[in-house]
Order: C-alpha cells, then sequence, then structure tokens
C-alpha cells in the first residue's frame, strides 16, 4: 500500500492506496490536479480522457472516503457511506474521512492528489 494526501479546499486528507494495477496507474500520474464534480449528493467525480486499466468488483456497500474507478475513466471520492449495486475498480480509501462529508457544499470542487 502507498500513502498519498487529497487537498481539497485547503483541507489536506491521507488516503491509502492499494496495490493493484488500477491505483498504480493513478500513482504514476501524481502530483495532479483535477476538478472533480457532484453526483448524487453522495460522492464527487473527475473523468479521465485515457482509460484506466480495471478489475471491476460488484460493490455492495460504499463507505465514506472509497475511492474507486468506476467503469474505466471515472475516478470517484465518496463522501457519504451507501447501499450500492455498481461495479468498480477499488484503489483506495481516504484514511481519516470523518469530515469528508464538508465537500458536499459546493458543485464543483478542486483536487489536488501528490
Amino acid at each position: 500500500m502507498s500513502e498519498v494526501t487529497f487537498t481539497i479546499d485547503s483541507k489536506t486528507f491521507s488516503a491509502n492506496i492499494f496495490d493493484n494495477a488500477t491505483a498504480q496507474y493513478l500513482l504514476d500520474k501524481l502530483p495532479l490536479s483535477i476538478t472533480m464534480h457532484d453526483l448524487n449528493n453522495n460522492e464527487k467525480y473527475h473523468k479521465f480522457n485515457e482509460r484506466f486499466p480495471t478489475n471491476t468488483q460488484k460493490v455492495e456497500h460504499i463507505n465514506k472516503g472509497d475511492i474507486m474507478l468506476y467503469q474505466d475513466s471515472y475516478l470517484v471520492i465518496f463522501y457519504k457511506s451507501f447501499d450500492a449495486t455498481y461495479r468498480y475498480t477499488p484503489i483506495g480509501t481516504i484514511t481519516n474521512p470523518d469530515s469528508l462529508e464538508d465537500i458536499n457544499h459546493k458543485s464543483d470542487i478542486d483536487i489536488t492528489i501528490k
């Protein structure tokens, strides 16, 4: 596992990144600054122009702080926990997700990942 930081609106969150091809592809792009958009009042996403390697899994429950790839190009950070029926490729998890719901205050957010 690798550790990275996500800076969101001047708040820094640590994240553990899993040891898989998808996560490694993301790590190889760091440092990275992106804009993420809100979806369903529970997640922020960013669509990359390129395709990531995937190993999708059916996810029945999402935890606040989960970092996943949807399809092959959508990076997703979940800021609420909920039951799900979609397939994602796990990338990692934010280790201190308690104040992560604060990113729900606006639809677009700028994130730096290092």
